[in-house]
């Protein structure tokens, strides 16, 4: 697969369908230089901002956000969970104002951004199981992931239901906050028009 190939399926199928091959013939006649390579990422970019569900995108980068965290080793870290609720409040809203959703395809949207979002963490637990951490306070805890925080005895079944109870249900309940200010939205929209 060569540059060109990948730079036309950085685009959306929708978008690679329409347009792929006309951007095929323009990429073939020119010299792949790092401004035109920035250049076609950056409008591939904007394709998938404009065509992709919303839930596709925040879930992306909360996916990414995640494995991060993992890979730093962050433990209980609040700071680390700042961008979850924003996100999903803004997958909530988004789906809303684009698509002018019911709360139910509001909901569905949310829960399958937390989902994507959990993977890693979920991932993780499956392979490694509980990671001891010593706690500067010298107490050895039990690290089951990145947004279940810290328990003191390594009891496996207690992930599930604390990630559903702790995480899932207030992702959810938020992009459904983020919902309802689309419904806002697009309400001040529409009073502006007529």
């Amino acid at each position: 697969m060569t540059l060109r190939t990948l730079l036309v399926w950085a685009y959306p199928r929708s978008w690679r369908e329409e347009y792929g091959e006309e951007l095929a013939g323009i990429l073939a006649q020119q010299a792949l230089s790092v401004t035109v390579v920035a250049d076609v990422l950056a409008a591939a970019i904007r394709q998938h901002v404009r065509r992709d569900d919303p839930w596709k995108i925040c879930g992306a980068g909360l996916f990414l956000w995640t494995v991060a965290g993992d890979l730093m080793n962050v433990v209980n870290s609040n700071w680390f969970l700042l961008p979850l609720p924003p996100a999903l409040f803004l997958t909530g809203a988004w789906t809303v104002v684009r698509d002018r959703s019911n709360t139910l395809s509001v909901a569905r949207a949310v829960g399958k951004a937390a989902i994507l979002c959990l993977l890693p963490d979920m991932a993780a637990v499956l392979m490694r199981g509980a990671s001891p951490v010593l706690l500067p306070s010298g107490i050895m805890c039990f690290r089951w992931g990145i947004y279940t925080g810290t328990i003191l005895r390594p009891a496996g079944w207690q992930y599930p239901p604390f990630l559903f109870t702790q995480v899932v249900l207030p992702c959810i309940f938020t992009g459904c906050a983020g919902g309802l200010f689309g419904r806002f939205v697009n309400g001040f929209r529409e009073g502006l028009r007529g």
